[in-house]
């Protein structure tokens, strides 16, 4: 006699990497136990914060790892796997921690004012205290200029 039922949860860890605005990349252990019968897919839901409901993003996701896309920037999201089988769809993992859909980094705070050290015939020097925060991501200046035409004065600067 063969008896068999729907898997376990998923093993964890449910991670969540690169995060952007827009999507997440989860990954997720298969399940300790498939109920005996093969494990065939898994099922991959997320819940925005503000609602009680959960939205399955991935009815057959055939590995342990999915990108979540559609998400709301700003918006802060919970995210859970099922494991399925023949018998059906077992209980879930759950991520340890909410994971709020925004860019990689942050706009960097203002650099200080632009002091003139410096002036030529055809350039101006000029320096300025870095930013504080960089966002998260690292600043470099290829270039800074103003110049005026008829009047009118032009800023530029080349960030990369």
């Amino acid at each position: 006699m063969h008896v068999s039922g729907v898997p376990g949860p998923p093993t964890a860890p449910l991670e969540a990497s690169q995060i952007t605005g827009h999507t997440c990349h989860l990954t997720w252990n298969p399940p300790q136990t498939d109920g005996g019968s093969r494990v065939t897919h898994y099922v991959v839901e997320r819940r925005d914060l503000r609602h009680d409901q959960w939205i399955t993003v991935s009815s057959f996701c055939k590995s342990t790892s999915f990108t979540v896309q559609g998400l709301s920037e700003g918006q802060t999201y919970d995210f859970r796997v099922r494991a399925a089988n023949a018998n059906g769809v077992g209980p879930p993992l759950a991520g340890a921690n909410p994971v709020k859909a925004k860019a990689p980094f942050d706009v960097p705070s203002a650099p200080g004012t632009p002091q003139v050290t410096e002036v030529g015939g055809d350039f101006v020097h000029l320096e300025w205290e870095r930013s504080e925060s960089d966002g998260g991501s690292r600043i470099k200046v290829k270039s800074c200029l103003q110049y005026s035409t008829f009047g009118a004065t032009h800023d530029g600067l080349v960030l990369t």
